[in-house]
Formats: structure tokens, sequence, C-alpha cells
């Protein structure tokens, strides 16, 4: 990743900082780089926990959210719209709000009956002459 322009610290920065916190100790080294005591401590313990790969820029996409499924859920979910339960009803029964219980069964596309019902073959006349 690359650090934007007014970023105090890069990886070449933080490497400095840890190594200044060796020598100088936190208060001192925080004060040197420019940032806060609570910040230089939150690079050195990214430093002990995981090297120096913990010094380097890290996403800010969250790991999880809430909307993901599992596959037990998403199964739940289908089950009961092919019974043909509200979406409203299969929202409280999987435990989520209503807008995004409404989602859910719309990925397999079972947000409309027209989609649970299969189509019928229309009743047609046939003679053989």
């Amino acid at each position: 990743m690359n650090s934007h322009k007014n970023a105090r610290l890069t990886f070449k920065g933080r490497k400095l900082l840890v190594q200044r916190i060796a020598t100088l100790g936190l208060m001192p080294a925080a004060e040197a780089a420019g940032i806060s005591p609570r910040t230089a401590r939150k690079w050195l313990q990214r430093f002990e926990q995981h090297g120096e790969r913990g010094l380097l820029d890290r996403s800010s996409r969250p790991a999880r959210t809430r909307s993901c499924l599992d596959a037990q859920l998403f199964e739940r979910i289908d089950q009961l719209r092919r019974c043909r339960m509200h979406m409203r009803q299969i929202a409280r029964t999987g435990g989520r709000s209503v807008p995004p219980g409404c989602r859910l069964p719309a990925r397999p596309g079972l947000s409309c009956r027209k989609a649970l019902d299969p189509a019928r073959a229309p009743f047609r006349y046939e003679r053989d002459a």
C-alpha cells in the first residue's frame, strides 16, 4: 500500500521510531517523530507481535461484515422461502433486520413468488390429423 502524502510515518519512519524507542525511550522517540505516545506505543506493539511486517500499511477493509452469510444460514433462508414464508418473517427468523433480511432471498433469485412456482406448460389440444 502507498502512504498518503501527509502521513507522519512511512515504513522507514516506523522502523526508525522502533529503533529510537529502544535507545531513547517511548516519550522522547514519539516527540522526535512528531506523533503521540499512544501512536508510538501502537507501532511498538505491532513490531513486537509481527516483526517488521507489522510496520507495513494494512488495509482498512474489515475482516468480516455482518452482511456475510455462512452456508448454514443461507440454506435455512433458502428452505424457508421455498416454503413460501414472507421475507419479513425470514428476517426475524434469521436474526437480521428487515432490509437485509429482504435482500437475502434475492441472492438466489427467490425474492418474488413467481420464481418459487415453476412455470406451467400451456394446455394445448393436439390431434393426429
